[in-house]
This record gives C-alpha cells, structure tokens and sequence, in this order.
C-alpha cells in the first residue's frame, strides 16, 4: 500500500504549468513541524497535482497556506550531466484539504487594510481612540 498523508504550509507560491496536451500541472512544497521547543524538527514535501486540483491551488493557495495533502509516493530517477544518478520523491496528490484561502478572501482588502479595521472605523462614532469613549 503507498499512501500518504501530510498536513503542512505551502513553502512558496505554487507553480501552475500546462502540458503540451494543454494538461494542468500543479508543483508546489509544503512543510510540515513535528516536536516541539528544542525537539521541533522541520520536514519538506515536494508535491504534484493534476487537472482541477491543480488549478485549485494556484487559485486558492499561496505562500504560508495551510493544506491536508493526501496522495502517493512516486520516486523519480535521472542522470545529472556529470553522469551521477539522482533520485527524489514526490507526492503525488488524490486529495487536497484547503484549511485557510487566498489573503483576497480571507479578510484583507486590496488596500492592504483588513476589512475588520474597515468596519470597525466605520461603527465607531467616537472615533479610534477608546481613551477618549464618552462614558
């Protein structure tokens, strides 16, 4: 059986490629903390998706977003050009749990202000200093 599961933070920005059959390709890192204090340990997956998947997470993740990925292993194999074997292992995601969403929905506005700032302000008759409320 080769499956996998890992709940982590996107590293960087995904990267959304195409095929040459017009394909969605999705290629992105997550890393996960295990421990904690001294004993904290980090750990790096790197992880692929295809299709809707993979047009998902370029829409809705970026860098820092919490995700669930649960998938396969999937180890590839080359030769570098001094001729040494390489190898890495991937992910290979069935399913991915978004946690949190891009920063556009998740509450800041594209003025860089948070929309609870915004409303907040916006109901204080007193203005923003709550030393000077009137009771």
């Amino acid at each position: 059986m080769n499956v996998i599961v890992v709940d982590g933070h996107m590293v960087a920005q995904p990267d959304l490629k195409f095929t040459n059959n017009n394909k969605t390709v999705g290629n992105f890192t997550i890393g996960n903390n295990e421990g904690y204090g001294e004993k904290k340990k980090a750990s790096f997956f790197d992880c692929v998706c295809f299709g809707k998947t993979a047009e998902n997470v370029a829409k809705y993740c970026d860098k820092g977003s919490h995700v669930i990925i649960n998938g396969t292993l999937q180890q590839e194999t080359w030769t570098n050009k001094e001729g040494q074997k390489r190898s890495t292992i991937k992910i290979i995601c069935n399913n991915i749990q978004f946690l949190d969403s891009k920063k556009e929905n998740s509450g800041e506005q594209k003025d860089g202000t948070s929309k609870y700032n915004a409303y907040r302000e916006m109901e204080n008759p007193w203005g923003n200093n709550d030393n000077e409320i009137p009771f």
